[in-house]
């Protein structure tokens, strides 16, 4: 008789599984700004309960392009370059696009100042309101346009 092998679990269990909440993702990285550090990869994934690994690094990268857009639309800073490898403290290969310098310590301090520039922006929040998503309303708020 032949050995039965476990199933797979369907797309979109396996997207279920690992599931990483924008708005909260968003908080997180504000408040990592307040403080004034950046995050580890792991470090994310841990508060989501995720393991590191390709699909988790992969999907969380893709969450954080998708917050980086609408911060850009908002005009605010970007919060991607917190979020970094713990072997060098410089995000992924990923987070670069093709027209970012290529030599390493340009890259290093390109990823510096775009942290000063969250810092710098971070500094000047409320306090009461450091944690909030930025990019999206307060709980009951409206957005102009779209009902509520």
């Amino acid at each position: 008789m032949p050995q039965a092998w476990p199933s797979w679990p369907d797309n979109e269990q396996r997207a279920e599984r690992i599931a990483i909440d924008p708005a909260r993702l968003e908080r997180i990285l504000v408040q990592a700004a307040v403080e004034r550090h950046a995050v580890s990869y792991r470090q994310v994934l841990d508060m989501f309960g995720h393991r590191l690994g390709s699909g988790t690094v992969g999907n969380l990268c893709r969450i954080l392009g998708a917050i980086d857009r609408a911060r850009q639309e908002a005009g605010l800073p970007e919060l991607a370059c917190l979020v970094v490898r713990e072997a060098d403290r410089q995000p992924g290969a990923g987070y670069f696009s093709a027209d970012d310098p290529q030599d390493p310590d340009a890259r290093t301090a390109l990823v510096a100042k775009r942290q000063a520039a969250a810092f710098a922006w971070a500094a000047g929040l409320n306090p009461s309101s450091a944690g909030r998503s930025r990019t999206r309303p307060s709980p009951g708020r409206s957005v102009p346009g779209h009902g509520r």
